[in-house]
C-alpha cells in the first residue's frame, strides 16, 4: 500500500511512533492522539493518549484496518476481544461513508473518546457478554430448559458444587448439577455468581489471580474451589464453569443465565506436594531425627491435601503470570438453537421406517429442527451404491443404516432422545417393541418396499397411528405422499384407491403416475419406491434432498392443522425449472 504524503501528514496528526510493512500490511505503532474527554473519564485516558497498534491492509478500505490497545490494563472496554485487544465495535465499519485513512483515523478517536467517557455501551443498547479470552479448542455446550434458568436467576447467593459433564472428541456437554457422585459422566466444579464476573468495566477475570478477586466479593476463593474439587476426589485438571445471570438490553432485568468453561489447572499440585516432601525430609535429617523415613510417613499422612491447598498452591494460582485457559462456551438452548426456524415441530415423538435415501435425509431435517423424540427402524446395512443419495457417507459402509443414522443425529441435535431399530417389519413385532412404537405419536413411511408398508400401515390403523407413506416412482419423475386420518381414519390402502380413482378421472400426469406404480410390480396396484431396488434407479441426491424437505414441511402442516382428515399429495419433477410441482391435493374424510 502507497501512502501519499497528505496521508502521512494525516496519520502523524495523530500517531507518534514507528511505522513498518508487514506482509504487504502498513503497521502502525505508538501513541495515538484523540480528543482529551471532556466530562469525567478514566484516569489513564484523561491526557486523550493511549499505545496503539493500527494495521493497514495493503488492500485498504477492504478489508478495513484493525486497530489494537496494547497495553493489556486497559483491556476494560466493552466491544473490545480481550485476548489480544482489538476493537471491534459493533458500528465497526461507519467510517467506510467517508473511506479514507483520515475518516477512518477520526472515527477511531471518537470512539476512543467515548471509551474514556463509559460511552460505549448504552442503556437501549444489547447487553454484551464478557469477552472471554479463549485458550482452547475444546467447546463447552450447555442446555437450559427454562424452569433451571428461574432458578438460578431465583438463587441471590452465590453457591459452590460439583457438576457432571460427557465428551465427545472437543465437544463438552453439559449433563447435570446434583450432590451425588455418577460414574456415567465425568466430574467439574460450578461456580454459581448472582453478578457478572467482571473486574472492572467489563473485563472479565483473565488471571487466577483476578478470579480470585472477583470470588472474595462473593465470599468465595480459589481456596472453595479447590476445597471441593478435594472432597470430591477430583485430582487431575478440571473443567470450572462460573454461571451468571445476562439481559436482553443493559437498562433490561436479568432474563437469562450463562455457563462460561474453563480448564482449571491442578496437576500441579502434585509438585507441590514433592517439593513440601523435600523439605521436611531436609528438615528431619537436619534435626538428627534417626528415624526419618517413618517421621516423614507420618507427617504426609496428617499433611493433607487442603491445608496443603491453601498454603502453597492459592498463592502459587494466584501469581499474575498464570492465566485461565477459558472454553468456547455455547448456549444450545432451544431459544437459540432454533431461533432461525421459527422454533421446534410441535409432535414429540416420531417413529420412521425406511432408512434409505428418503428416510435418512428425512430423519436430518426433524433433528435439524429439534425434534426431541425419535425412532428409526431398518434391518438393512449401508452398501457403497446407497452414498449418492444417501444421509450417511462412507464411514457407515457395512454398518447398520439405523444404528449409524441414529449416530449422526445426536451429533446434529445431541439433546435428542433417538433410538434405533434393526428389525425386518414383514417378521412381526414382540409385545415391547409395539409398546414402544405405540408410544411414538406420528408414524413416517419413507419408502418401504410393498409387503413391509402394508405391514405398517396394518398396525398403524391397529394402534390408531396417523401414518404418513412416502414414495416416488423411477428416476423419481413423481413424489406421492399418503397420509392417514387421524387415529389412522380413513387409512393408508383406503386412500390409495382413491388415488387411482382419482387418476381414471383426471388422467393426465396423475394417470401417468399411476401407471409407473402399477407397472413397477405386476402384482402391486400401487406401493412404493421399487425402483430404488435396482441399480439402474436414477435419482440424484439433489433430488432427494428436495424430496425430504418437501415432505418435512408436509408432515409439519398436518401436525400445525390437526384436521381429521386424510390426505394424497402428488408431485412431479419439472426438469426446466429443476423443482417438483403439484399435481394433485385432496382432502378425504370417511
Amino acid at each position: 500500500m502507497v501512502i501519499s504524503e497528505d496521508e502521512k501528514k494525516i496519520i502523524g496528526s495523530y500517531f507518534r511512533g514507528t511505522e513498518k510493512t508487514i506482509e504487504e500490511n502498513r503497521v502502525f505503532e505508538g501513541t495515538f492522539h484523540f480528543d482529551p474527554p471532556k466530562a469525567k473519564c478514566i484516569e489513564e485516558l484523561k491526557t486523550g493518549e493511549i499505545e496503539l497498534r493500527v494495521i493497514i491492509p495493503h488492500s485498504f478500505p477492504i478489508p478495513p484496518p484493525r486497530a489494537y490497545i496494547k497495553d493489556e490494563k486497559l483491556f476494560v472496554f466493552p466491544h473490545l476481544r480481550m485476548g489480544d485487544g482489538q476493537i471491534c465495535p459493533p458500528d465497526h465499519n461507519a467510517w467506510i461513508k467517508n473511506a479514507s485513512l483520515e475518516g477512518f483515523f477520526k472515527y477511531l478517536s471518537e470512539w476512543l473518546r467515548d471509551a474514556a467517557q463509559e460511552n460505549v455501551s448504552l442503556p437501549d443498547d444489547d447487553y454484551e457478554l464478557p469477552d472471554f479470552p479463549i485458550g482452547s479448542k475444546l467447546t463447552f455446550i450447555f442446555l437450559k430448559e427454562k424452569e433451571e434458568a428461574e432458578h438460578w436467576l431465583l438463587t441471590k447467593k452465590s453457591e459452590i458444587g460439583v457438576f457432571f459433564f460427557e465428551q465427545e472428541f472437543l465437544l463438552l456437554f453439559l449433563k447435570q448439577f446434583k450432590k451425588t457422585s455418577s460414574n456415567l459422566f465425568q466430574k467439574g466444579i460450578y461456580v454459581w455468581l448472582p453478578e457478572e464476573p467482571i473486574i472492572r468495566f467489563k473485563r472479565p477475570p483473565i488471571t487466577y489471580a483476578e478470579l480470585d478477586e472477583i470470588l472474595k466479593k462473593f465470599d468465595l476463593s480459589l481456596y472453595s474451589i479447590l476445597e471441593v474439587a478435594i472432597r470430591n476426589q477430583i485430582k487431575e485438571d478440571f473443567i470450572l464453569i462460573i454461571g451468571f445471570p445476562i439481559k436482553d438490553k443493559n437498562k433490561d432485568p436479568a432474563s437469562d443465565i450463562h455457563w462460561q468453561a474453563s480448564n482449571f489447572l491442578f496437576t500441579d499440585l502434585d509438585k507441590i506436594k514433592r517439593k513440601l516432601v523435600l523439605r521436611l525430609k531436609k528438615s528431619f535429617r537436619k534435626k538428627g531425627i534417626k528415624k526419618w523415613r517413618e517421621e516423614l510417613k507420618k507427617r504426609i499422612k496428617t499433611t493433607d491435601f487442603l491445608s496443603l491447598a491453601k498454603d502453597k498452591y492459592v498463592t502459587y494460582l494466584a501469581a499474575k503470570p498464570h492465566k485461565i485457559c477459558y472454553l468456547n462456551s455455547v448456549d444450545c438452548s432451544e431459544k437459540y438453537l432454533y431461533s432461525r426456524i421459527g422454533g421446534q415441530v410441535k409432535t414429540k415423538s416420531f417413529l420412521l421406517c425406511g432408512c434409505g435415501a428418503i428416510g435418512s435425509n428425512l430423519a436430518s431435517q426433524f433433528a435439524k429442527a429439534g425434534c426431541k423424540e425419535f425412532s428409526v427402524c431398518d434391518y438393512e446395512t449401508i452398501v457403497p451404491g446407497n452414498i449418492c443419495r444417501h444421509y450417511l457417507n462412507f464411514d457407515s459402509v457395512n454398518e447398520s443404516k439405523a444404528s449409524e443414522l441414529v449416530h449422526v443425529l445426536k451429533k446434529i441435535n445431541p439433546w435428542g432422545n433417538y433410538k434405533s431399530y434393526e428389525l425386518n417389519i414383514l417378521e412381526g413385532f414382540d409385545e415391547r417393541i409395539l409398546k414402544e412404537f405405540d408410544s411414538c405419536e406420528f408414524w413416517i413411511d419413507a419408502g418401504l418396499p410393498p409387503g413391509a408398508s402394508e405391514c405398517l400401515s396394518f398396525w398403524a390403523k391397529k394402534l390408531e397411528k396417523r401414518l404418513v407413506s412416502t414414495y416416488i416412482t423411477i428416476d423419481a419423475q413423481f413424489l406421492i405422499l399418503v397420509i392417514s386420518g387421524k387415529k389412522s381414519n380413513p387409512p393408508i390402502d383406503a386412500l390409495e384407491k382413491r388415488l387411482i380413482e382419482s387418476s381414471r378421472e383426471k388422467k393426465g400426469s396423475l394417470e401417468e403416475c399411476v401407471k409407473l406404480l402399477e407397472n413397477a410390480v405386476s402384482t402391486v396396484k400401487i406401493k412404493p419406491n421399487i425402483g430404488c431396488y435396482f441399480l439402474t434407479f436414477a435419482a440424484t441426491g439433489a433430488q432427494m434432498s428436495q424430496i425430504s424437505a418437501i415432505v418435512f414441511d408436509i408432515i409439519n402442516e398436518v401436525i400445525e392443522e390437526n384436521k381429521e382428515s386424510g390426505k394424497i399429495l402428488v408431485y412431479r419433477y419439472n426438469k426446466r425449472s429443476y423443482i417438483y410441482e403439484p399435481i394433485f391435493n385432496e382432502e378425504i374424510k370417511l
